[in-house]
C-alpha cells in the first residue's frame, strides 16, 4: 500500500464516521431503533469508499474492513457516552454492537466486492498480481 493511500483511508473512514454518526448522535435514545437509524447517508458513503477505493488498487480486506468498522465505531461511541451518563440506559448493548457489526461489514463487504470486480473487469492492466 502506497504512502497515499495510508493517508486517504483514516481521513475517509473519519468522514463516514461523522456521516453516520452525526445523525445517529442527535438522536434521543428512547427513539433509536437499530438497524433502522443507521440507514443514513453516511451508510451509503461507507459503501461508496469501499467500492471506490477497491477500484483505485487498494486490497479488498482492507477496504471491507476499514468502512466495516464505521457503523460499530459510531454505535459504540453512542454507548460509551450514554452509560457515562447513565450507567441503566444500555442494557442490551452487545446486540447493539453485534447489528452494527453485521450491517457495517455487509455493506462495505458488498462494496468491496463490487469495486474489485470493477477494477478486474475494467482496469486489468493495473492489477497487482
Amino acid at each position: 500500500m502506497t504512502s497515499g493511500k495510508i493517508l486517504y483511508l483514516p481521513i475517509a473512514f473519519l468522514v463516514c464516521c461523522l456521516a453516520i454518526g452525526i445523525p445517529y448522535w442527535q438522536t434521543p435514545y428512547e427513539k433509536l431503533s437499530l438497524p433502522d437509524y443507521l440507514y443514513a447517508p453516511g451508510l451509503l458513503l461507507a459503501f461508496i469508499c469501499a467500492i471506490v477505493f477497491c477500484v483505485f488498487n487498494t486490497r479488498f480486506v482492507w477496504s471491507a474492513a476499514v468502512f466495516g468498522c464505521c457503523a460499530p465505531v459510531v454505535v459504540a461511541t453512542r454507548i460509551i457516552l450514554d452509560v457515562s451518563r447513565d450507567a441503566t440506559s444500555h442494557n442490551l448493548f452487545p446486540f447493539e454492537l453485534a447489528i452494527a457489526v453485521m450491517l457495517g461489514f455487509l455493506i462495505s463487504g458488498i462494496g468491496a466486492m463490487l469495486g474489485t470486480g470493477v477494477r478486474k473487469l475494467f482496469f486489468r492492466d493495473t492489477v497487482k498480481k
